[in-house]
């Protein structure tokens, strides 16, 4: 006779928690819609060569922050109490505000 190996339990998360989770990720897809309306739709720039191409990379990455951030915050804190997720979570709606959208600065 087999027997069927034991499945750890998984913690259900109660409905706040899913809520502020689902509240804290549409702030960051709108950071990314922000970054992306703000960047791409600045002054025309008229670098050439390696000028062009930093400027590339940095408008993809300031797009990319929010998800990115929203992700690796649960990558890393994977075992952390939920005040240490909510945390991390709090801190880059607060560091990744695209400023140049807010202020229609553009860039």
């Amino acid at each position: 006779m087999t027997t069927i190996p034991e499945v750890p339990a998984v913690q259900q998360r109660s409905s706040v928690q899913l809520v502020a989770y689902g509240i804290l990720g549409a702030i960051f897809v709108l950071y990314a819609i922000g970054w992306a309306v703000a960047l791409l739709n600045g002054p025309p720039t008229t670098a050439t060569g390696l000028d062009a191409i930093m400027r590339a990379f940095g408008v993809g990455v300031a797009i990319a922050s929010g998800p990115l951030w929203f992700a690796c915050v649960f990558l890393i804190t994977r075992k952390s109490r939920l005040f240490v997720k909510l945390l991390w979570l709090a801190l880059g709606v607060v560091l990744l505000v695209p400023w140049p959208f807010v202020t229609g600065a553009g860039a």
